[in-house]
């Protein structure tokens, strides 16, 4: 039984993620201040990717970060450049340590050109935030 919810707890904790991916991505589509184009972007790759890079760190003995940049996820070969296109002049951050994680706990985090910032939370809102 604790076997099944843990499966569920974190099959629902995943679905979230690829929620809350496609959220801040298509709000940032939408943002004039984001890099122009489409955003050619695939929210489970890029789950995949931070997630590998999670249990990489655990796999070395270190410490697993509240967040990682797609920049570095690239860098070290969890994703390719082709996976987060349109993405250039935006940084953005996606959250390692969600499981159990409460609402206001950020799953993705985007620092456009312009210096704004927006956060996608636990709960499932896109909040600006002041740099």
């Amino acid at each position: 039984m604790k076997k099944w919810i843990l499966i569920t707890g974190v099959g629902l904790v995943l679905v979230i993620l690829d929620l809350a991916l496609v959220s801040i991505f298509f709000h940032l589509d939408s943002n004039p201040h984001a890099t122009p184009g489409r955003w050619q972007i695939d929210p489970l790759r890029i789950r995949a990717a931070a997630r590998a890079y999670a249990q990489d760190l655990q796999a070395k003995g270190g410490p697993v970060p509240a967040e990682v940049a797609l920049d570095v996820l690239v860098a070290q070969g969890f994703l390719r450049p082709a996976d987060v296109r349109g993405t250039e002049g935006v940084e953005l951050r996606v959250g390692l340590q969600t499981e159990d994680a409460p609402p206001s706990r950020v799953l993705v985090r985007a620092k456009l050109r312009d210096g704004s910032q927006f956060v996608l939370l636990n709960d499932g809102s896109v909040q600006q935030v002041k740099p």
